[in-house]
Formats: C-alpha cells, structure tokens, sequence
C-alpha cells in the first residue's frame, strides 16, 4: 500500500530496528542490563546486554524458522566477550523466546 509514492511496508531494516529495540527493552526491565545494539554490524551479535553480573551477546531474528539457525558463529563471538549467547526469536502471532546456545549447539530456554 502508497501513501503520496511512499510505501507503507516496512523495511527489513526497520523491523530489524524494532526488534532489537524490543528485546534491549526485555533485557533492561528483567535482568537490569544496559544495552548496546550492533548498528549495520552484520555480525552474529546484534546487542550486547550486561548488569553488572553476566554479559549476553544476542542475535535477534524475527520470523525465521530456528532449523535455518547456526549457532557457532555466535558461541565464538560471545567467548570474546565471555558472555552468555542468546538467540531471541520473534515468532509470529506467539511474542519473544528467548534461548542461550549451549557449547553443543543446542538451545535451552533462557
């Protein structure tokens, strides 16, 4: 749908944005981090959250199968940091899971 030549679709930027945006808002209200969001990184960590007490280096999707997920790159990148690795997953119509990649590669609820 155009308004005026402008398209109302938001971009995958944006919604990207707004996701991480979201999920730096979960992490402040319960677990007190302060948050720093990946801007244009492309990287596997897209915010980094801390409190003081633990670290987590979180790549956020929106909408994407977990089977299409490769967690390596993210275990590897938040052992530079020593933090905890977490995938948020935004899963249509069902709101936020939130979930720490295991050395295996496994993900276990956060």
């Amino acid at each position: 749908m155009y308004i005026h030549g402008v398209s109302l679709k938001m971009s995958n930027y944006r919604k990207g944005f707004k996701a991480e945006r979201e999920v730096m808002e979960h992490f402040t209200l319960r677990y007190g981090c302060i948050c720093i969001r990946s801007a244009g990184s492309h990287g596997s960590i897209d915010v980094i959250a801390g409190n003081g007490k633990e670290v987590y280096a979180i790549q956020v999707k929106v909408g994407e199968r977990k089977r299409s997920f490769s967690g390596l790159m993210l275990r590897l990148d938040a052992m530079q940091f020593k933090a905890i690795p977490v995938y948020a997953h935004k899963q249509l119509y069902k709101g936020w899971k939130y979930d720490v990649v295991t050395h295996e590669g496994t993900l276990i609820p956060l």
